[in-house]
């Protein structure tokens, strides 16, 4: 995404750029002669030509020195402080390249790639906000700016804007110069979106201009699996191995090659693309910042700490709020319950918003020894409401369902801001919970990461449980359990349980969820393929394909494959 030239330099098009500018630094040798000792006899646009040279075949600091050399001689220069602040970037080193590409602007501003790549610079620095405001003035001067329309696409969606952030991909895409890394982001889009033809669209769109793009061989593999053609997704997913992935797309390729597997019977070539998958998600620089291990402690600690007799407030007024939460560990089924819950005309359903954690971020005496005082409680309660607006217009009368699997380990602060709270545990055999954590690539986080490994994912099971167990039993919490194979077998009493629960009466449209679901759009978990889809008892039971693999777990778990009332033949192996 940085502009060096003409167009934008992106990883997935390193190899070809390489080779080609590689081609361009030897001729750049041959017009040049004298240039490789010093660039000061050059004139100054031969000067920058040669630095662009040097740069597009990796040698960025030679390049660096160049444009040094000419902005220490032609302080308006505003090309070379463009290029140096470029070069800064590429080179780790983005308040650097920030400052010099604003030095570029504050001498000429109406260049659009100077505002492109200086959102580029704020983006490497985490500054979202600032980056989307210099996209948006590189469009405002060049409205077909394509490398412009893709950056601000990525950036909107990365945010949460869908609907934006796939117009100005569209726009990218519709430009004269091609762009199948545009296509592909697209289909990638699309196809999370469960909008399959669209997604196929743009898949043929893309492949047509660069058929070995990486991203769009793995969204074409996920379409044709979901068409039930699996092997014929395998083996055009197959030849990806001869190519050298990104980190991030090797995941994707990984996890791909591991559900066509699973799908195609062969388990343990289907464990081994997954552990690769996690592997390549550890190699991905972004995570390399992360301990997990600091998550997985604290959660540890919260399940050995007792709260005391005065956590719970004592002048609780009968007409306090009484939301639900629906919890429990991720990959238990929380997000089919979403769906089910949502399609009663009675509910809505929040889905995984981080409002309990912005709470406890914001009120730092939410964890005090004492419990918050009545007034204290209804302003923590009100700020909770309005969170929620923001995110979702709660009609009157409703029933809210905040779904947010891992607030199973905040459940102490709810109770703090919600005494008369109701909360839905949702289970499934803890090896099928384990497995399928371990199998899905989440978005990097400390919390995420345990996953990369059935050890951390088992322990951090047990912290979680633990905790629950424990909580729900000193605070006399109003709760409901409901597992997930009870739901695929016996679904109208499951959910006739949990809407009496509520307080609700049954309602035929519950029935109908996978349809509620697609008309939803996009759906925030790596479920979102399979609750548009009528239940299926296909994941149930899903660990005795690798009972091998997951056996050195089986210990840990033991103990919560007999609270929960699951088989425990294989548990007692243990």
């Amino acid at each position: 995404m940085v502009f060096l030239s003409g167009g934008a330099f992106r990883p997935e098009r390193a190899s070809a750029r390489f080779q080609k500018t590689k081609a361009m630094w030897e001729h750049a040798a041959t017009r040049f002669p004298h240039a490789f000792n010093s660039a000061t006899n050059m004139d100054f646009a031969k000067q920058i030509e040669f630095a662009r040279e040097l740069a597009g075949s990796g040698q960025y600091e030679k390049a660096a020195n160049v444009c040094r050399e000419i902005t220490a001689r032609q302080p308006n220069n505003h090309e070379a402080w463009h290029l140096l602040g470029v070069l800064h970037n590429l080179g780790g080193r983005p308040r650097d390249a920030r400052d010099c590409i604003r030095h570029a602007i504050d001498i000429e501003p109406g260049i659009a790639k100077y505002h492109l790549n200086l959102g580029n610079a704020c983006l490497s620095l985490n500054e979202p906000p600032a980056a989307r405001a210099e996209y948006e003035r590189a469009l405002e001067l060049d409205a077909d700016f394509q490398d412009a329309h893709y950056n601000l696409g990525l950036l909107l969606l990365a945010s949460g804007d869908r609907g934006k952030g796939e117009f100005h991909l569209r726009r990218a895409v519709d430009g004269t110069a091609p762009l199948p890394e545009a296509w592909a982001r697209l289909a990638d889009t699309q196809e999370t979106d469960n909008r399959l033809e669209d997604a196929a669209h743009s898949v043929a769109q893309g492949l047509a201009l660069a058929p070995d793009a990486p991203l769009l061989r793995i969204v074409e593999a996920k379409l044709l699996r979901r068409d039930g053609r699996h092997a014929e997704a395998l083996s055009r997913l197959s030849e990806l191995s001869r190519v050298r992935l990104t980190a991030r797309l090797a995941v994707g390729y990984h996890h791909e090659m591991g559900l066509l597997h699973e799908q195609l019977g062969q388990s343990g070539l289907a464990f081994e693309h997954f552990s690769l998958a996690n592997q390549a998600q550890s190699e991905d620089p972004a995570v390399k910042t992360l301990n997990p291990a600091n998550y997985l402690a604290a959660v540890e600690q919260l399940a050995d700490t007792p709260l005391g007799d005065s956590w719970l407030a004592t002048d609780v007024a009968d007409d306090e709020p009484a939301p639900v939460f629906l919890i429990g560990f991720p990959r238990s089924g929380t997000t089919l319950l979403d769906q089910i819950l949502d399609s009663h005309p009675a509910i809505q359903t929040l889905e995984e918003k981080p409002l309990i954690l912005t709470l406890a971020n914001e009120y730092e005496n939410l964890a005090a020894e004492t419990a918050p005082d009545r007034e204290a409680r209804r302003r923590m309660q009100a700020r909770y409401f309005d969170l929620v607006a923001e995110h979702l217009a709660l009609k009157p009368g409703m029933t809210l369902v905040d779904k947010f699997p891992l607030n199973i380990i905040r459940v102490p602060l709810i109770v703090r801001i919600f005494p008369k709270a109701r909360f839905i545990l949702a289970l499934r055999h803890p090896l099928d919970v384990c497995l399928s954590c371990f199998m899905h690539p989440f978005g990097p986080n400390e919390a995420m990461l345990n996953f990369a490994h059935l050890d951390t994912t088992a322990q951090l099971y047990r912290h979680a449980m633990r905790l629950w167990l424990r909580v729900e039993r000193e605070l006399g919490l109003t709760a409901h359990r409901i597992r997930y194979e009870d739901l695929v077998r016996n679904f109208d009493a499951e959910v006739q349980g949990l809407l009496a629960f509520l307080g609700l009466p049954w309602d035929e449209r519950v029935r109908d969820f996978a349809r509620h679901a697609a008309e939803r759009g996009k759906i925030n978990t790596p479920s979102y393929h399979q609750v548009t889809r009528p239940l299926s008892r296909d994941a149930v039971y899903r660990w005795k394909r690798y009972a091998k693999q997951l056996a050195p777990i089986v210990p840990v778990l033991a103990p919560f494959i007999r609270e929960y009332a699951y088989d425990v033949e294989f548990a007692d192996q243990a």
